[in-house]
């Protein structure tokens, strides 16, 4: 993601800046889903105290 950032910001003219803007907002798409995929610890449940004897 630093590289598509870093590539946006140098980019010249229009047509370089629309593909690195495009590959920045892919890259900034991709971490948003790791991170909705990613389970939330507050909602895990442990199995220790789950099981009855």
């Amino acid at each position: 993601m630093t590289r598509a950032r870093a590539a946006a910001m140098a980019a010249t003219g229009v047509g370089e800046q629309a593909v690195a803007e495009n590959q920045l907002s892919q890259a900034l798409f991709n971490l948003r889903a790791v991170a909705e995929a990613y389970p939330d610890p507050r909602r895990t449940r442990t199995s220790r105290g789950s099981s009855r004897t």
